[in-house]
């Protein structure tokens, strides 16, 4: 039951929707305590649906995100399943009119009776326009992929800088589960 609460909490944390004031959701347990003066805000939050499945334990998402520092946009993200270690790999473009900005992520995954829900680290590795070299320090990635493959949710949350960290060592667990070092292409 205690699981439960906590999935259900997740996914209201995920929806922007608000919990009562004393839960903490897993995603605030993680969530970066402060951003480095040196680097800028990235909080992006999104709403996507199945798009299709590009390969077995692969799946496609497409929708729409907001935040800074990229204002509104269209987001593809395609997602490797690994179930034997109950990890992913992501591959993520998001665009809007004044370019495109391109990033990967790895993250556990728990299969819950309403879909898939991703926790883990990331990062922007390019761009194009107006976001031509951007890259990012470690982002925290959060996303939940439903049964259904609609009213599925997003988010990264994180700085410009690099802070390095526990964020870092989570990103390279992660990866290291997976079994490699080549990021997975956007």
């Amino acid at each position: 039951m205690r699981r439960r609460a906590a999935i259900g909490l997740a996914v209201l944390a995920l929806a922007g929707l608000p919990a009562a004031a004393s839960a903490a959701t897993p995603f605030e347990a993680t969530r970066p305590t402060a951003i480095p003066a040196t680097g800028g805000l990235i909080a992006i939050a999104g709403r996507t649906q199945l798009a299709g499945a590009s390969a077995p334990n692969t799946l496609v998402d497409t929708g729409t995100v907001r935040g800074r520092p990229f204002g509104q946009g269209t987001v593809e993200l395609a997602y490797t399943l690994h179930p034997r270690r109950d990890v992913a790999s992501v591959a993520f473009t998001i665009t809007n009119g004044r370019g495109t900005v391109t990033g990967v992520a790895y993250a556990s995954y728990t299969t819950v009776r309403l879909g898939l829900i991703f926790t883990g680290a990331g990062r922007l590795t390019g761009g194009t326009g107006a976001y031509a070299g951007q890259t990012s320090g470690v982002l925290q990635f959060d996303a939940i992929h439903s049964k259904t493959g609609q009213r599925e949710v997003i988010r990264l949350l994180g700085s410009t800088a690099d802070p390095g960290g526990t964020a870092a060592q989570q990103l390279e667990r992660y990866r290291g589960a997976i079994g490699g070092t080549k990021e997975p292409s956007p």
